[in-house]
């Protein structure tokens, strides 16, 4: 008994099986068993690794925003007392007015960008604690700065990887 004609096989499968035992009166072979050599399945997924809530404040207090120390203060102030970990800091203001600061979290960080001017404010809140809502913080914030209204995009931060690999095997009937 022989093999069947190899044109049977799709030129990106490797023979791994090759047929059944044929009887006398069988015209063609039932089954045949290929695997895939240039091809494996690959198990896509995505691990939520944090959320990103991106906040815009407007119609703040200007007297709160042009006095960049007590503006800092609040912020900070409300950051450490909702729970999260500061472990290092930083503050930069602009001339004539305006300033930017930061907290380095050890669950991410926590920035905010004031432009008093504007009466508007730009925070960015990131946090690698899932289980922790954010948005009694923001709040507490919007509260402090006496905003008139605030909008608040949250984004799930996701790192797409494989988690493992297999080779892809086909019955195929014929």
């Amino acid at each position: 008994m022989r093999p069947p004609n190899r044109t049977f096989c799709p030129k990106n499968l490797t023979k791994i099986h090759a047929f059944q035992r044929l009887t006398p009166g069988h015209a063609r072979i039932k089954s045949v068993t290929y695997i895939i050599s240039n091809l494996e399945a690959r198990l896509n997924t995505t691990l939520r690794l944090g959320e990103h809530y991106i906040c815009d404040l407007s119609g703040c207090s200007n007297e709160i925003l042009l006095d960049s120390e007590r503006s800092y203060a609040l912020f900070s102030g409300a950051v450490r007392e909702s729970g999260l970990t500061v472990v290092d800091e930083g503050f930069y203001k602009f001339s004539p007015h305006g300033f930017t600061c930061f907290l380095l979290l050890a669950e991410s960080h926590a920035s905010l960008h004031a432009w008093p001017e504007y009466g508007y404010c730009a925070i960015d809140l990131f946090t690698c604690n899932l289980g922790m809502d954010l948005t009694p913080l923001l709040d507490t914030i919007k509260a402090a700065f006496g905003a008139k209204s605030y909008t608040v995009r949250l984004i799930d931060r996701d790192a797409a990887f494989q988690a493992a690999t297999r080779p892809v095997v086909h019955e195929i009937s014929l």
